[in-house]
C-alpha cells in the first residue's frame, strides 16, 4: 500500500501550505512548560514521601567496562550512559498524596539512585484523566521536566521521561478537583552516570579536545543540516545520534534516522525514544554547556535494514516549532562525493562538526563479522578536522556546502582524537533506499510514494504549523 495514500485534495492542501489546512499536531511535545503544581503552594506544605533508595552505581567501574568496549571501536553496541534499576511503586505503595484546598490531589515518589548523576524515569500502566499532570524534577536543584499529559502516553500507558540531574528526584502527579482516577505505576528507574549536566564541580569535558563545536565558524556553512541532528537516548539507558529527513513530498513528517545497531529493532523500542534538539556548546572551543531542556519523547517503528545498519523511524510529533529544526536533504544516487561533512555527538556530547577533503570510496560494513556484503557503505580513510566516537553513531554524512544532502548514516570505526588516521565507515543511503519489503527500505517512507521519486531531495524548514497525521502506513 502507498504510505502517503490520501485523497488527492488534502495532499493539495498539504502541499499548498495554505493556512487554513495547517493544524497543529495532535501530540504533545516534551518540555518545560509549566512548574510542578507542588511549587505554587502558597506555604509548600506537602505529605512527604519516604525516599526510595534503590541500588548504588559504581560510575568508575562502569566507565571502565564501557572503555573496554570502546577499545574494540565504534559500532556494534551504542554508547551506554544509564543502568536500569527496578521499583514497585505505584499511586498505591511508594508515595504519598496531598489534599490541596481547592479539592484537588498532589501524589509524590521520591526515588534515589546513590552514585548516580542523572537519573530518568519510565512509567507504566498509567491512565491520566482530563487535567492530570505530570513532573519530574530534581531533588539537587530546580529543574523540572513536565508537564505531561494523557496524550503524551503510548497505547499501552507507558511513557519514558527524559533526564533529570542528581541521584535524587521526584515523580509528581496532580489531580484537579473532581477528578476521574488515575492509575500509574514506576516499573524502572535508569541511573545515569557520564554526568550529562556536567555537575561535579562545574562544567566536565568528557569528548575528546580534537572535536569542533557547531557554534563554530567552520559551521557556518552548515547551519541548516546542523540543525537537523540530535542526539537521542533509546530505553533510557542508551545514546546515539539521528537525523530528521525531508521526504520527496515535503510532507514534513518527523521521519528520524540512525543506526540499526543502535537497538530499535520494533515497535517497544521505538516508543522509548527521547530525543534532544540543540544540545550544543554556547561558545566555539568549550565543548560544553549545552542544554538538554528541548526534548521530545516517543517514536513509531518503520524500518531496518542490518547489513546497511539503518534504522528509521518516525517521530510521534513534530519537533516544537521553538526548537527550530531543519529537515535534511538527501541523495540516493550513488554517487561518490569529493569530500564530506559530519554531524554528530561525540560521546553522546554536545554537537559536534568533522570535516573529510577526500573522496568517498565503496566498501563493506565495519562492523558485521563473517562475510558482509560488499558496497554496502562509504569509508572515511581519516578525518582532516574533528573525529568521531561512540555516540556518534547513526549520525550523518553530508556532501560539502552548497547543497549539504545526507549520503550515508555512522556505522562505527576506529577514528578518534587519539587515532587520528583511524578509519569510519557509514552505511550508504543509496543502498538503504531499497530493499524486499516496506520495513527493510527508505523508499516507501521517503520517497512519498512516487513512482520515480528524484535522485535527490534539498532539505527545508517546516511551516509555521505542522500538518495533522492523516496518512497511511504501508
Amino acid at each position: 500500500m502507498n504510505p502517503i495514500s490520501t485523497p488527492v485534495a488534502e495532499r493539495l492542501c498539504r502541499l499548498s501550505l495554505a493556512l487554513a489546512c495547517l493544524t497543529l499536531a495532535g501530540v504533545a511535545t516534551a518540555r518545560q512548560a509549566g512548574e510542578p503544581r507542588s511549587w505554587s503552594l502558597p506555604d509548600r506544605r506537602m505529605s512527604a514521601p519516604v525516599v526510595i533508595e534503590l541500588e548504588p552505581l559504581d560510575p568508575a567501574a562502569l566507565l571502565a567496562e564501557d572503555a573496554q568496549v570502546a577499545a574494540l571501536g565504534k559500532g556494534g553496541a551504542a554508547l551506554r550512559f544509564a543502568v536500569a534499576r527496578p521499583t514497585a511503586v505505584t499511586l498505591h505503595d511508594g508515595g504519598a498524596w496531598t489534599a490541596l484546598a481547592d479539592g484537588g490531589m498532589i501524589w509524590q515518589t521520591r526515588l534515589r539512585v546513590p552514585g548516580a548523576t542523572d537519573l530518568n524515569f519510565v512509567l507504566s500502566a498509567t491512565v491520566l484523566p482530563r487535567g492530570a499532570t505530570v513532573h519530574f524534577f530534581s531533588s539537587s536543584e530546580r529543574y523540572y521536566q513536565g508537564p505531561y499529559t494523557a496524550r503524551d502516553l503510548n497505547p499501552e500507558g507507558r511513557l519514558w521521561s527524559p533526564v533529570v540531574p542528581g541521584a535524587e528526584a521526584v515523580v509528581e502527579l496532580y489531580l484537579p478537583p473532581d477528578s476521574d482516577p488515575a492509575q500509574l505505576a514506576v516499573p524502572t528507574v535508569n541511573g545515569g552516570y557520564r554526568d550529562l549536566f556536567a555537575r561535579k564541580g562545574g562544567p566536565v569535558l568528557k569528548q575528546g579536545t580534537c572535536n569542533i563545536d557547531v557554534v563554530c565558524p567552520q559551521g557556518d556553512p552548515y547551519r541548516d543540516p546542523i540543525r537537523s541532528v540530535a542526539a537521542y537516548s533509546l530505553g533510557g539507558n542508551i545514546l546515539c545520534t539521528g537525523t530528521l529527513m525531508m521526504d520527496a513530498l515535503a510532507s514534513f513528517r518527523p521521519w528520524f534516522l540512525t543506526a540499526a545497531h543502535c537497538g530499535i529493532d520494533n515497535e517497544a523500542d521505538a516508543d522509548s525514544i527521547v530525543v534532544y534538539w540543540n544540545f550544543e556548546s554556547p561558545t566555539c572551543g568549550a565543548l560544553s554547556g549545552g542544554s538538554l531542556d528541548q526534548n521530545q519523547a516517543g517514536a513509531a517503528f518503520r524500518a531496518q535494514r542490518d547489513d546497511v545498519d539503518m534504522s528509521l523511524v518516525e517521530l510521534d510529533s513534530a519537533p516544537d516549532p521553538a526548537f527550530n529544526v531543519h529537515y535534511s536533504g538527501w541523495d540516493r544516487s550513488g554517487s561518490a562525493p569529493g569530500a564530506s561533512v559530519h554531524i554528530h555527538h561525540p560521546g553522546g556530547d554536545e554537537k559536534a562538526i568533522s570535516f573529510n577533503d577526500d573522496p568517498l570510496t565503496s566498501t563493506e560494513s565495519c562492523i558485521v563479522r563473517g562475510n558482509p556484503p560488499a558496497d554496502t557503505h562509504w569509508l572515511i580513510d581519516d578525518y582532516e578536522a574533528g573525529t568521531t566516537e561512540p555516540g556518534s553513531s547513526g549520525s550523518g554524512v553530508w556532501t560539502p556546502a552548497p547543497q549539504s544532502r545526507l549520503v550515508g548514516f555512522l556505522s562505527g570505526g576506529t577514528a578518534s582524537c587519539s587515532l587520528t588516521t583511524g578509519f569510519d565507515c557509514y552505511g550508504k543511503f543509496s543502498v538503504a533506499w531499497e530493499g524486499s519489503s516496506a520495513a527493510t527500505r527508505l523508499r516507501d517512507w521517503l520517497g512519498g510514494g512516487l513512482v520515480q521519486p528524484p535522485q535527490t531531495v534539498d532539505g527545508s524548514d517546516p511551516p509555521m504549523a505542522t500538518f495533522s497525521d492523516g496518512f497511511e502506513s504501508p
